[in-house]
């Protein structure tokens, strides 16, 4: 795996991920079942349905799951373009690979963008969510100042090194933690949300009264329903390990999401009525999961949660943090970044200064959040979450329309295909001009605005530097192609 390209009449070969490409041949290849269990733990289904019905409650009521419903609709529809290049390529590029293949080098660049901005959010959105379960856990085992903002600095800065420790020593431990946390939690949240609504009851008419529902709420559960499924795409980039890639990988994506989608649904429909009645509380800063432990009559139980889940999330921040750092490593590798930052340790193989670098943009955004706006953890969790799904709807909209160009190309017929091409192309693009047009509230309108412009931004300095480059031939897809590292 490779980056070959002449400039000045010079050829260079740069190998970053040759070591980590033999170590991964010497593996028996990923199994279904395998590769369904890494993918609903690298998209942390445990603290996802320990915080998604809180965050979608503050911002939708109890009418959020029809913004999840739509959401999840725009997300199949990707998960059904992945199909289209999976069955037929066998790459560790993913969504970059994908737009290569249809669009070509510029919208490549373009993808690596937003790619590379959505890492930096999905990084300080995790560090946010740690705070927020150390927080709650610190409260419940009687620290007084758990919620002060000092104490939040604190977390964060911990966090911070802590994250670059770990992912500059490897995280094959680490990956494991993540894995038994995020997962063997589920049957506790499970347990605990039916006896939540078994104490508060299932609050029905309220999940189909829309008096109080308009299409701004609706269109912010899409975005929070988005921000919590995207990456999952991340599977795509495991298929050169995947035993039958052409045929695992679809299958491994689906399962993925129509797990986390029902999930989220059914977490909706028992957890509501516990969020309705601890408003006060859940807006203050506790955790989701601590209140719907209170109302199951076991708070007890949501202190050990919450101290599992720290851990969880924490580990889940060390695999972002690690992953998003090979891309801004390759990124400065081909000379889109600073070369410094493709440095890689002699000792542990690993882009250190790039995985300081992202770990330094995880403390730091959430700080300034806390620090400078007096932003609850919580908020400020909302916040990158919100940004994600518009750093993630360019890659998204990109690959639909590389999915047009291949169908075309191949003369398909499938008319699912053609369905899901629909689907997402024209539901993304329709949401993302939604936000312009009609609006969000407060903070949440300027951060679509701010996405984009940090997008536009970035692309015209990749275009920039490609351009001074003198046109050297880059094997782009290795921008994304650390995330399967």
């Amino acid at each position: 795996m490779s980056i070959e390209g002449s400039h000045r009449g010079a050829t260079t070969t740069v190998a970053l991920g040759d070591q980590v490409e033999r170590e991964l041949s010497q593996h028996k290849p990923l199994s279904v079942r395998r590769g369904i269990v890494l993918g609903l733990s690298a998209q942390q289904v445990g603290p996802v349905l320990a915080l998604y019905v809180g965050l979608v409650f503050l911002t939708s009521g109890a009418t959020s799951w029809v913004g999840t419903l739509i959401g999840g609709v725009l997300i199949l529809a990707i998960a059904e373009m992945i199909r289209i290049f999976a069955t037929k390529y066998v790459t560790s590029g993913g969504l970059m690979s994908y737009v290569l293949h249809g669009l070509g080098r510029r919208w490549g660049l373009l993808t690596g963008a937003a790619l590379i901005l959505g890492y930096v959010a999905a990084t300080a959105a995790v560090a946010s969510v740690v705070v927020v379960f150390a927080s709650s856990a610190l409260s419940d085992l009687g620290f007084s100042g758990a919620f002060a903002t000092n104490t939040q600095v604190v977390i964060l800065l911990i966090v911070g090194v802590a994250t670059g420790l770990f992912a500059c020593l490897g995280v094959q431990g680490v990956a494991l933690v993540a894995l038994i946390f995020s997962i063997g939690v589920v049957p506790f949240i499970v347990a605990l949300s039916v006896g939540a609504a078994a104490n508060t009851g299932v609050d029905l008419p309220a999940l189909v009264n829309f008096s109080h529902t308009n299409l701004h709420n609706i269109v912010f559960g899409v975005t929070l329903t988005l921000g919590g499924l995207v990456g999952f795409d991340d599977m795509a980039t495991v298929a050169a390990e995947t035993k039958n890639p052409k045929r695992s990988i679809p299958r491994i994506i689906f399962t993925v999401v129509i797990v986390l989608l029902v999930g989220q649904l059914v977490a909706i429909v028992l957890q509501t009525s516990s969020m309705a009645a601890n408003a006060d509380l859940l807006a203050a800063g506790t955790s989701p999961i601590s209140i719907v432990a209170s109302s199951a009559h076991l708070p007890w139980m949501g202190t050990v949660l919450d101290i599992l889940l720290t851990l969880g999330e924490f580990a889940g921040g060390v695999a972002f943090v690690t992953y998003g750092s090979r891309i801004f490593a390759t990124a400065a590798e081909i000379g889109l970044l600073p070369r410094f930052v493709a440095t890689i340790s002699a000792r542990t193989k690993s882009p250190n200064v790039a995985i300081i670098m992202l770990a330094v943009l995880q403390t730091i955004l959430p700080i300034i959040l806390v620090v400078a706006a007096g932003t609850a953890p919580i908020e400020g969790g909302l916040y990158f979450s919100s940004a994600i799904t518009y750093f993630w709807c360019v890659p998204y909209v990109m690959t639909a329309v590389a999915a047009v160009v291949v169908l075309r190309r191949t003369g398909s017929t499938e008319v699912v295909s053609w369905v899901a091409v629909f689907v997402a192309s024209i539901g993304f693009t329709t949401f993302v001009v939604f936000t312009f047009v009609e609006g969000l509230s407060g903070i949440y309108a300027a951060i679509p605005f701010i996405s984009f412009i940090a997008i536009a931004v970035l692309f015209a300095i990749f275009l920039l530097l490609d351009r001074r480059r003198g046109g050297t031939k880059i094997e782009l897809n290795r921008l994304a192609s650390g995330v399967s590292q």
